[in-house]
């Protein structure tokens, strides 16, 4: 944005963020909150405290429909790697698993091996709704 250029909400995203707390340890249970006349996210930090957002601006929503990683290929004797990424930007990896575990496995010959990725989806990103086209995976 330059020096002299008007803020405009269509053109531009910008978020609110801000913490509201209760005084006299009032427990908050359901917040529901508006800024503006628009529905903000809460999120917990305590049972005393909230985090609240609200995203003003256009944004941009896409369906996430395939999603390529990149994992090292399991070789005999060595320990499973728990590292995955891919280049998609609307994705967080949130986890890994080997054959069903967290726990460190060492590969052996001539077993086959499942990996299983978790995904999140992130800037305002979204997954198919059910009964949509399924996400597909590439390694």
């Amino acid at each position: 944005m330059s020096e002299n250029e008007i803020f405009d909400l269509e053109k531009y995203n910008c978020k609110c963020l801000t913490n509201i707390k209760s005084d006299n340890m009032v427990f908050f249970k359901k917040a529901k909150i508006t800024m503006n006349g628009k529905q903000c996210i809460v999120s917990d930090n305590t049972l005393t405290e909230k985090q609240v957002s609200l995203v003003f601006g256009s944004i941009p929503t896409e369906t996430i429909t395939s999603v390529a990683f990149n994992v090292t290929e399991p070789k005999a004797g060595e320990k499973a790697d728990f590292n995955a990424t891919t280049d998609n930007e609307n994705i967080s990896i949130n986890g890994i698993m080997w054959n069903d575990s967290r726990e460190p496995i060492t590969f052996e010959a001539g077993k086959d091996y499942t990996v299983s990725i978790f995904i999140l989806p992130k800037n305002n990103a979204k997954f198919p709704k059910y009964g949509e086209e399924l996400i597909t995976s590439t390694h």
